[in-house]
């Protein structure tokens, strides 16, 4: 959405520290791209966003990216657009990001290969099962390097409903939360389903508590406190 893509841009602050409902706290999710690449590329909603940090790619008049209506990009820099050709990627997928490797030394981090990349993203497959854990919204997790499949993590939850319940209770405000007289929590079940390859396939269940406390008012305060912190809080 447009909202997201404007709080992108806010690099290092998290703008879901006042979000009890989100996993979110301290900004840090965008930036994991630049460990690998000075100017990471969003593409979505029929424009290609550049995320130009150091200013040293194609931004201008002191902002820190640029925006590119795709088909003006199309016309005018083919060049820029056609990684997003491979495979379809830009037809497939309403939203794909591309991080141009980079390929030396900079004030951002040092040169990334693809052999480093897919020993990172290797890694993340095999332990991301847990990542599935306490999301609202996210279903599956897949890894592929190139046409590989590394692995493949699937959730279903037991209780929608009940979850449902849960999130909707949760105070949406510091001063509701200030307010708030009553615990909330629940306990739940999740079934993860893992793939390994073509055709190894495990499932687990959890067990996965929740639980705001209202009760206490020096919890309350430490919380007040802690999220209202320029980096939130987990």
């Amino acid at each position: 959405t447009k909202e997201a893509i404007e709080r992108m841009q806010h690099v290092g602050r998290s703008e879901k520290r006042l979000d009890f409902a989100s996993a979110g706290r301290f900004g840090v999710g965008l930036n994991v791209m630049y460990r690998y690449c000075d100017c990471p590329q969003l593409l979505a909603n029929d424009h290609v966003h550049f995320f130009d940090l150091t200013r040293n790619y194609v931004s201008r008049d002191g902002a820190r990216g640029r925006r590119f209506n795709t088909h003006r990009l199309c016309q005018d820099f083919p060049d820029s657009y056609a990684p997003f050709e491979f495979g379809a990627l830009g037809q497939k997928y309403p939203v794909v990001f591309r991080l141009a490797l980079r390929t030396k030394r900079t004030d951002l981090g040092s040169a990334a290969s693809k052999e480093r990349v897919g020993l990172d993203l290797k890694e993340v497959a095999g332990r991301a099962d847990t990542m599935l854990l306490f999301t609202r919204h996210l279903r599956c997790l897949s890894f592929h390097n190139d046409s590989v499949l590394l692995g493949e993590h699937r959730v279903a939850l037991n209780d929608q409903a009940g979850y449902d319940c849960f999130y909707t209770s949760l105070p949406s405000s510091v001063e509701e939360l200030q307010a708030a007289s009553e615990d909330a929590a629940m306990l739940g079940t999740r079934t993860i389903t893992t793939m390994r390859g073509a055709k190894q396939e495990t499932s687990a269940d959890w067990a996965v508590a929740h639980c705001v406390s209202m009760g206490d008012g020096g919890i309350k305060r430490a919380a007040a406190e802690m999220y209202d912190r320029p980096h939130g809080c987990a």
